[in-house]
């Protein structure tokens, strides 16, 4: 099997907004999203961390916007629509900043959030 060498990793942090959601520890997430990307750098990625969006209060989950694998990044439709513009932002990111290859799902019923992809 091969192995997966990571170099980057890319971050949105936590928007004001986002206690809207729900019982949001506002602080307490902030401290944890800290310590998470302080973690990345650590191991040595590449971090490219984005502004928060108060617009969108999960913009911070910027895994359920693109799948990344080999080499290329597969432009996901998010089930909740009002998550598009992430999606926009994700890919100007990708395709910008890390020069990743684009490939979009055609299909414009299909749904698909990255965060419900597992790799084994």
């Amino acid at each position: 099997m091969a192995s997966l060498k990571f170099t980057h990793a890319v971050v949105c942090r936590i928007p004001l907004s986002f206690r809207t959601r729900g019982e949001i520890e506002l602080e307490e997430a902030k401290r944890q999203h800290e310590a998470y990307v302080r973690l990345l750098r650590e191991l040595g990625l590449d971090v490219i961390e984005l502004p928060p969006d108060e617009t969108l209060p999960e913009c911070m989950f910027v895994e359920d916007t693109a799948i990344v694998c080999n080499g290329l990044a597969l432009i996901t439709r998010p089930g909740a629509q009002n998550r598009a513009k992430e999606v926009e932002t994700i890919r100007a990111v990708l395709k910008k900043e890390l020069d990743l290859p684009i490939v979009e799902i055609g299909d414009e019923s299909a749904k698909l959030d990255g965060g419900d992809v597992l790799f084994t």
